[in-house]
């Protein structure tokens, strides 16, 4: 090929260990048992800084899971403190109530002609029909 005629300079292969990503083991190389192995250093011991560096971590893990309601006492901003009072059981119950007595607009005699003319002719009443007039026709 074309490519390959082209006489270039030999390059020597670089490796930029700051561009490397780490990529974990696949799942059918690994014992499922030690995908939280305590035994950090790997000599056979689970020792009591092993231990503590093991809790450390699941306790950040944690704390990222909580709701902003969980980890602040107070919210940051009216915002937050509208959501948050809308999250309660007080409002969630208003909000229900308020539901079962909400009803929908009734349709007026021309719209549900309209909808029933669209179900019947697959077509709208006001659209332009084959023959070249309109779908409805004044009568005379």
């Amino acid at each position: 090929r074309k490519e390959d005629n082209i006489k270039r300079p030999s390059v020597p292969f670089q490796l930029q260990p700051k561009r490397l990503a780490p990529m974990p083991c696949k799942t059918t190389q690994q014992d499922p048992r030690s995908a939280h192995q305590m035994d950090i250093n790997n000599d056979g011991r689970i020792t009591d800084e092993e231990m503590t560096r093991y809790g450390k971590v699941f306790a950040a893990l944690d704390e990222l899971a909580k709701l902003p309601t969980e980890k602040q006492g107070f919210s940051s901003s009216e915002a937050q403190e509208v959501g948050w009072m809308l999250e309660r059981d007080a409002s969630k119950k208003l909000r229900q109530n308020a539901s079962k007595w909400h009803r929908g607009k009734a349709s007026c005699d021309i719209t549900s002609y309209a909808d029933n003319y669209a179900t019947m002719n697959n077509c709208s009443p006001f659209s332009k029909s084959a023959n070249g007039g309109g779908g409805a026709k004044p009568t005379a």
